[in-house]
């Protein structure tokens, strides 16, 4: 999901719905999420999960929801991340700018 293909995010989701339900658990979400180039901490999968979790798994469209902010986040970050390190130096503004399109749009 480096950049949005929509038939590698479609192939994506349909390998690690493992049981065909046509929806994907926290753990599947996890490894698609994964395979996609994003190690996503545990702390951050159970926010997305009871973000967007309906009781019964990740639909594709919710999927692809949380991918796509889950994608933007992290190019946010690594614009102010500029050693590669893991820690970006930001403002209380800075910081809210990054977030809060994210929030708002989806």
């Amino acid at each position: 999901m480096m950049y949005f293909n929509q038939t590698l995010v479609q192939e994506t989701f349909e390998r690690f719905d493992r049981d065909g339900s046509g929806k994907i658990d926290e753990t599947e979400l996890r490894d698609a999420l994964y395979s996609l180039g994003y190690l996503v901490p545990p702390l951050v999968l159970q926010l997305l999960d009871s973000r967007y979790d309906d009781s019964a798994g990740l639909d594709f469209d919710k999927f692809v929801e949380c991918g796509m902010i889950f994608k933007g986040l992290t190019e946010k970050f690594k614009e102010k991340d500029t050693q590669y390190a893991g820690f970006a130096k930001l403002s209380y503004d800075e910081f809210l700018s990054m977030v809060i399109p994210f929030l708002v749009s989806y």
